[in-house]
């Protein structure tokens, strides 16, 4: 667990890290797969789950886990996105990201869909 003044830390094991795995649930924009999108080195594999907001975003560059609850594709996405290396021809730095305005847009959208189910 990083605490908040702890972010320095938390911000250069995202740097640093060859692997960046975000599998939650259903989880707003996820801010932990956006910052390390932006931070993460082009050689950094990103596998998100198919439920993180930031999956819209962040789709071209990373692998997808359908079910973060399925231990076996779990366990085999890591070393997939080892074996498979980066995405050819795109960029992470060539990624937009949403404006504040996108962000509460999408966040307000988010709640209004899980308060109609």
């Amino acid at each position: 667990m990083i605490y908040r003044e702890d972010q320095g830390e938390a911000l250069q094991l995202l740097v640093q890290a060859d692997v960046v795995v975000v599998c939650s649930h259903p989880d707003g924009w996820n801010l932990i797969a956006v910052e390390a999108c932006v931070v993460g080195p082009e050689t950094q594999r990103l596998i998100l789950s198919e439920h993180v907001g930031a999956v819209e975003l962040a789709a071209p560059v990373a692998e997808i886990i359908q079910d973060p609850s399925d231990l076996s594709d779990l366990t085999a996405s890591p070393q997939s996105a080892i074996e498979n290396g980066p995405h050819a021809g795109i960029e992470r730095r060539s990624l937009r990201l949403p404006t504040t305005g996108e962000w509460w847009v999408a966040i307000r959208n988010l709640h209004d869909r899980s308060s109609r189910t």
